[in-house]
């Protein structure tokens, strides 16, 4: 499998649908560099591609999670059955 500390995959389009390049999606410079990509035999050798989280895709994925948290956080308070006092 790849390296997580890979370089970042540059996003050229590896099929004539460049349509599902993410920098054509709109996605953000970070989250373009968050995953790497690279091309290797699969299990039943196979060419595939490979997908990992590079550094700043764990950062991202981290601030995210708390994020996250956060929302459901808040969520859960304006959810939850009223006590009675």
């Amino acid at each position: 499998m790849a390296n997580t500390d890979a370089a970042p995959c540059r996003w050229r389009a590896q099929t004539p649908n460049s349509e599902r390049s993410p920098a054509r999606a709109g996605w953000s410079s970070t989250r373009r560099r968050a995953i790497a990509a690279e091309w290797g035999a699969s299990e039943n050798n196979r060419r595939a591609k490979f997908y990992t989280l590079t550094r700043a895709g764990r950062r991202l994925l981290a601030r995210e999670e708390r994020s996250w948290e956060d929302t459901t956080a808040i969520l859960a308070r304006f959810l939850a059955p009223e006590r009675a006092e």
